[in-house]
């Protein structure tokens, strides 16, 4: 079993494209998802509203969830978030005067550094459509961008095989069923 994480800030498409891979190769793969929305959805701020209690429930969700797929035939599964999304925005939010308690990035920084290698390669989705307001969001395009920018930056330096997608949304799909049959 493979596993290819995609990584990028909040509306960039990461859901949109797995759907669209989903669609094309639904049995070579299987999805790990709604990880952080679920998160939310009991509760907790994510993003630039994150407290310890979000990283923490966040970090343990993602855990639980990970090791359920392992349990998954596929020889493909796709993670529609990792622990280095989660690492960069609370990276991020302390240089915004955000209370991230330094344990807590240890935390991100100790389970990104045991499961980056588990990955066989990182797709990137880079900031480049405005994000589409829906009524839950709080639209700031320069807290975006530096998230963008910190997980870029998590990749380059982290040693791990990355690519980045770039282009509409065909091009992206295109691209990541290219490096899906990679590997299958």
């Amino acid at each position: 079993m493979k596993w290819i994480g995609i990584s990028g800030t909040h509306g960039v498409g990461k859901s949109t494209l797995i759907s669209d891979v989903e669609n094309r190769l639904s049995t070579k793969v299987s999805v790990m998802r709604e990880v952080a929305r679920g998160v939310i959805s009991r509760g907790f701020p994510l993003g630039k509203r994150a407290d310890t209690d979000s990283y923490v429930c966040l970090v343990a969700e993602y855990i639980k969830a990970r090791t359920n797929i392992t349990k998954n035939p596929s020889p493909i599964v796709i993670f529609d978030r990792t622990i280095l999304d989660t690492l960069s925005y609370a990276m991020v939010n302390i240089t915004r005067g955000v209370a991230v308690k330094e344990h807590v990035i240890e935390l991100l920084q100790a389970v990104w550094n045991e499961e980056k290698f588990a990955f066989s390669e990182y797709i990137y989705i880079p900031v480049e459509f405005e994000q589409i307001m829906t009524k839950n969001d709080d639209i700031d395009e320069s807290y975006r961008n530096q998230v963008s920018d910190k997980i870029l930056s998590n990749l380059y330096f982290s040693g791990v095989s990355f690519s980045e997608l770039n282009g509409t949304r065909e091009d992206r799909t295109t691209s990541l069923v290219e490096i899906i049959h990679k590997y299958v």
